[in-house]
């Protein structure tokens, strides 16, 4: 992936896709818990921790996940990307 692809993309589905659906309330993803860069990208944009799923790979180790969430929409209290500009 390009440098600055998975921003942009991410960037799309906050700005974009989330305001075309106003019932949407979070955004859930889940990121393998030993990568520390892809949980720091999405802090960045304002996600956080909201659990652990033991098991959730079948084929890599580790096999869990963190699930990571960012509320959006009428829940949101800031603009979709403030937290990545600052």
């Amino acid at each position: 992936m390009c440098r600055y692809q998975g921003r942009r993309l991410l960037e799309y589905v906050l700005n974009t896709l989330v305001p075309q659906f106003p019932n949407l309330s979070d955004i859930y993803l889940h990121v393998q818990i030993n990568n520390d860069d892809a949980v720091a990208f999405y802090e960045r944009f304002g996600f956080s921790k909201a659990g652990t799923i033991e098991n959730y790979y079948k084929r890599i180790t580790p096999s869990s996940c963190f699930i990571v969430s960012k509320p959006v929409g009428a829940h949101a209290t800031a603009s979709p990307t403030a937290a990545a500009t600052q």
